[in-house]
Parts: structure tokens; sequence; C-alpha cells
């Protein structure tokens, strides 16, 4: 995840085949990746508990979510 800038803080895989990263980013951010070439589908979208969540095309036509978790005093998700 260099080339995007990313720490990788955890990988999980579901017994779904879902995968979740959670990263951390220097500036975070939507327009860093759309910056880079990644296309924005829809979003961000506020939720109802503060936080917000796009998605992005991926590789191969995949779609990608990118959640930023609220919390206290700040965020720490994807800059969205």
């Amino acid at each position: 995840m260099k080339a995007f800038d990313f720490e990788i803080a955890s990988d999980e895989v579901r017994v779904f085949g879902d995968r979740f990263l959670r990263c951390k980013s220097a500036d975070g951010g939507i327009r860093r990746l759309t910056g880079l070439g990644a296309t924005l589908l829809e979003g961000p979208i506020r939720l109802p508990n503060g936080g917000r969540i796009a998605f992005i095309q991926g590789p191969d036509d995949t779609r990608l979510e990118l959640i930023e978790r609220r919390i206290a005093g700040g965020s720490d998700g994807c800059g969205c």
C-alpha cells in the first residue's frame, strides 16, 4: 500500500469472502485516491453515527467501500 501512503492496521477475511483492511493514512482521502486515478462511484455519505462511507472503483470492476469511523476528538478513517 506504499503507493497510496497507507499503513495497514489490520487485515481480516470473513467466511463470506469479504476482506477488510483497516488502514491509517497520512492524508486520508478520496481526493488523493481520485488524483491517482481511482473513480468515485458514490458518496461520501454521512451516516447516523457521524461516520461517512464512500465507494470507489477498484481493479477488475470491484467496488471498494471506504469507511470513516468517527471517534471522540477526530477521525481515523478514509478521509471522506
